[in-house]
């Protein structure tokens, strides 16, 4: 019976082992959750910022009254999250009679005190030298403070925003991505310094690598903390490039993002209704913008709106030479080619084509230079040039909402020039010396 059993047994762990072959785990997938787990315990987590109470601020204004005061241990905890308060010598001179020591909260709470205040004089002040000197002496067991601590001249030190930036740019990090790994709270002016800083060295990169120009609008320029003014200056700067002229997809990337950004801060430059959306852009980047613009029209109007080939006179070429001397830019249309062209403007739809409507027979395209309007039209040989006197009585409002009335965008009698598109090519020269007796020549 026992040999009995001993064959069973063997036949049993025969069985067993072939079961097994069928049953094989892969040993990453197995220890995924440990190795996640593991992750989180190294993960830096920071205290939520708090907000002082009208009665601890009231406490410290008696103590800077009546310096024999004290404050509580709840007073000083507080206090260490009010900027004004723990940016003051006063109040860490008060720290240091007492020989206070700080919990983990308040440390991080001086810490964002000073990074809220951060400038290029603060930095080098007494302040700052203070709170490094508190981080310096920690001895407890908070991952973000011994983090800092090990990385102190990144988070207090005098160029610590520059360092901080090398952080972000190394890996082509998101900005808060960044700050929730260290710990460190993304609306202050430390981390606007540190964007400044990425959004400048993007801009170097850009030149040697144009893979930097993905990174530099998405998640740069895209980064929700920007203070309006500042986003203003970092857009006008980028738009400034030398690139912009030169590289198309650059171009194109950077006008899309102008006309849609998230947070809508600037749009055409050219619609009455976003002109105080650029107020404090640089007048230049403005006006390269519109410019890129306007090429995109005479694009649109000569490519779709006159169909592909039906340009044998070389209108589009002529007039893209003019671009840089455009003020403003309309195609209009007709109620044909609106609806012939629907399918081509939804696809255009983030370039915000801002095309208005002609009541009757021909599509028109305004291109006004300031001093001169000049109207073409897409099924007819001839452009039509009104001197500025005359355009209140052709064109009364540029950007109107209603249709523009065909007879009236084609006075020939308060034209000042009319100039037919010969084959020869003849109207070319002619509307060059036209326009350049007005001060406006090609680039």
């Amino acid at each position: 019976m026992l040999l009995d059993y001993l064959k069973d047994l063997k036949r049993a762990s025969i069985d067993f082992g072939n079961e097994l072959e069928h049953l094989v785990y892969p040993a990453k997938d197995s220890l995924a959750p440990l190795e996640d787990l593991i992750s989180k315990l190294d993960q830096t987590r920071a205290y939520r910022p708090v907000h002082a109470p009208d009665e601890c601020l009231e406490h410290w204004n008696r103590y800077l009254i009546r310096k024999n005061s004290e404050l509580d241990s709840r007073t000083i905890r507080y206090l260490c999250w009010a900027p004004d308060v723990a940016t003051d010598l006063r109040f860490h001179n008060y720290l240091d009679q007492r020989e206070y020591g700080l919990r983990p909260q308040s440390i991080q709470g001086l810490v964002r005190a000073c990074h809220s205040r951060w400038s290029a004089t603060f930095v080098v002040g007494p302040v700052i030298e203070k709170v490094r000197h508190r981080l310096r002496d920690y001895r407890g067991q908070n991952r973000v403070i011994n983090r800092w601590k090990k990385s102190i001249d990144v988070v207090l030190g005098t160029n610590g925003a520059e360092q901080f930036s090398g952080k972000i740019v190394r890996g082509r990090r998101r900005i808060q991505e960044t700050c929730d790994e260290w710990g460190i709270q993304s609306d202050t002016a430390y981390v606007a310094a540190a964007a400044k800083h990425t959004a400048d060295s993007c801009r170097e990169k850009i030149s040697a690598d144009e893979t930097w120009i993905d990174y530099l609008i998405d998640e740069i320029l895209s980064w929700g903390g920007w203070d309006v003014g500042e986003f203003k200056s970092e857009i006008a700067q980028t738009i400034l490039l030398d690139l912009g002229n030169r590289d198309g997809k650059f171009r194109t990337k950077l006008v899309k993002f102008i006309l849609s950004n998230p947070r809508d801060l600037l749009g055409d430059p050219r619609l009455p209704a976003h002109t105080t959306k650029w107020v404090g852009v640089k007048e230049q980047a403005r006006t390269r913008v519109i410019q890129w613009l306007s090429g995109l029209d005479v694009h649109f109007f000569f490519e779709h709106v006159m169909r592909r080939g039906q340009d044998p006179h070389g209108r589009k070429d002529f007039w893209l030479k003019y671009v840089k001397a455009f003020k403003q830019s309309r195609p209009l249309l007709n109620r044909e080619d609106l609806v012939r062209l629907r399918p081509q403007l939804n696809k255009m739809r983030d370039y915000s084509f801002t095309h208005g409507f002609v009541a009757d027979q021909h599509s028109a395209f305004l291109l006004d230079f300031g001093r001169v309007l000049v109207i073409e039209f897409n099924k007819m040989g001839a452009c039509y040039v009104y001197d500025r006197s005359e355009v209140e009585n052709v064109v009364p409002d540029f950007w109107s909402t209603q249709p523009f009335g065909y007879y009236r965008i084609k006075q020939k009698r308060l034209v000042a020039h009319w100039i037919v598109h010969d084959a020869g090519g003849n109207w070319k020269y002619k509307l060059q010396q036209i326009l350049a007796s007005y001060g406006i020549r090609p680039s």
